[in-house]
């Protein structure tokens, strides 16, 4: 239904497999941004660039051969991405522990946001399925998307997968943070 609000009918519809796919890459995307970030605070400015010059050539070369090969064609491009972003995350993480000697709480990075996010997906359903019937199709979409986000929001405090000190790190972190406190969220 997002591909649909924001395309035409036949785009969505030829475009939603591919994103499937490539929705996976974000994961990937997002731990290699954060150990990205570690790497050059800790003063390895240049892995970063190492790994994704790695990630690089791997996505080159899947996607040379996947997108040629019969069956696989188009969708050679996200796995080709998605295996691109996989390959500089383990380079990052190697170098991170072999260096550094340290690796990120896969509970507070990946699985606290996991949770948060699946519970957000089936508010976005939930939603959905109950709007959808009684509304036109897009403002049940973007009732869903509210609802989405507000579970969102609401989860990643309730399953602490974000700290005080992150949130004093927003523009106005401190009363933010007031007002957290004040419901009971921080």
């Amino acid at each position: 239904p997002i591909l649909d609000l924001l395309f035409l009918a036949e785009s969505a519809a030829m475009a939603a497999p591919y994103l499937s796919v490539l929705a996976v890459g974000v994961l990937f995307l997002a731990l290699l941004s954060l150990t990205n970030a570690i790497l050059q605070a800790s003063g390895q400015e240049r892995v970063p660039i190492w790994s994704t010059a790695a990630g690089c050539l791997v996505k080159l070369a899947t996607s040379f051969f996947l997108i040629g090969t019969p069956g696989i064609e188009l969708m050679g491009a996200p796995i080709g991405t998605i295996l691109c972003y996989a390959t500089a995350l383990a380079i990052n993480l190697v170098v991170m522990y072999r260096r550094l000697h340290y690796l990120p709480s896969v509970s507070r990075i990946l699985l606290r946001p996991l949770l948060a996010a699946a519970l957000c997906g089936g508010g976005a359903l939930g939603a959905y399925t109950l709007l959808a019937p009684h509304l036109p199709k897009n403002v049940a979409t973007l009732g869903a998307i509210a609802v989405a986000g507000g579970v969102y929001l609401l989860a990643i405090f309730l399953f602490r997968a974000v700290s005080e000190e992150d949130v004093a790190m927003l523009p106005k972190g401190g009363r933010i943070i007031s007002l957290l406190k004040r419901i009971k969220l921080l």
